[in-house]
């Protein structure tokens, strides 16, 4: 215990570590430097494994509350004071430190909460292995799929289907050149309502366009499967080719390409798909009494 409170001792122990507790046992751990966002750094990458271990040892913790400061959760790093990762012993260092700062998170037997303020590019295994996740970025999409399903369903049998998956490919690029810019909180929700829109378009609309190719076949299966692994293709090519450019030229430029491969998407769609909606069939003629009868 801390000599001037009833506080432990690990509340004030570590640099980048705001912890407070209330009298009922909730704990709140911050990611913090000089009051502001965290720059992480090799020094946290070490302090955390005891921080953690401490917090999950002490049973005067009901519920845990993990959350960053300012605008960012943890996005910030400071690679040099990670020490050399080449060098063979410090790496192993590293990845021992790693394994055990999650081994001890998870050993936290109280009801962990991340509270996600803004950005979690550094080290966003820490928020995702908590009890609950809250955070507008992960909620937004989910809201605005279930409420524009309907919606898209019914503007594809009146509008046709190009129409509406044009307006979900125009969310591509327009998500990737808002990541590509400064990226604030209000942006980063922004760019997750945009992502909910195409979710709910090219989830709709591709059980719709396979249910028309198939129509005459009966093959819907097979079609949306052929689908299904498409798109598990292009995700695992947009993913591996974002990865190696944004590692030679920065997050800005891979987040550019992506917006450049959206747009080429559209494009496509545009210039070469055509409609494959059935338009709606005119109503029968009527079957009532003729309007004039001739008399006998």
């Amino acid at each position: 215990m801390d000599a001037n409170s009833n506080e432990p001792e690990y509340f004030h122990k570590f640099e980048h570590l705001k912890i407070t507790r209330t009298e009922n046992g909730i704990l709140e751990v911050r990611f913090i430097t000089n009051d502001g966002p965290i720059v992480f750094t090799g020094k946290d990458h070490h302090d955390f494994v005891e921080a953690f271990s401490q917090i999950a040892q002490d049973r005067d913790n009901k519920v845990m509350i993990l959350t960053g400061s300012g605008d960012d959760f943890l996005a910030q790093i400071d690679g040099p004071s990670l020490g050399d990762i080449t060098d063979p012993g410090e790496w192993d260092r590293t990845w021992w430190e790693g394994q055990q700062v999650l081994q001890n998170l998870t050993s936290i037997s109280v009801p962990v909460i991340a509270a996600i303020n803004g950005p979690a590019t550094v080290h966003s295994e820490y928020a995702l292995i908590a009890d609950i996740i809250i955070a507008a970025t992960i909620v937004i999409p989910q809201v605005v799929v279930a409420l524009l399903s309907p919606w898209v369903g019914r503007s594809s049998d009146r509008l046709g289907r190009r129409p509406i998956m044009l307006l979900g490919w125009m969310m591509l690029p327009l998500q990737g050149l808002l990541y590509a810019s400064a990226l604030t909180p209000f942006l980063l929700v922004l760019c997750q309502l945009l992502s909910g829109v195409s979710a709910a378009v090219f989830g709709v609309t591709m059980t719709l366009v396979a249910a028309d190719l198939t129509r005459e076949s009966g093959r819907f299966n097979l079609t949306l499967g052929a689908l299904g692994v498409a798109i598990a293709i292009g995700a695992s090519i947009s993913t591996t080719f974002a990865g190696i450019i944004a590692d030679a030229f920065g997050d800005s430029t891979a987040f550019l390409g992506l917006a450049l491969a959206g747009l080429a998407g559209a494009l496509l769609l545009w210039l070469v798909m055509p409609e494959t909606g059935v338009a709606a069939a005119p109503p029968p003629p009527s079957m009532g009494v003729p309007s004039t009868v001739v008399a006998g």
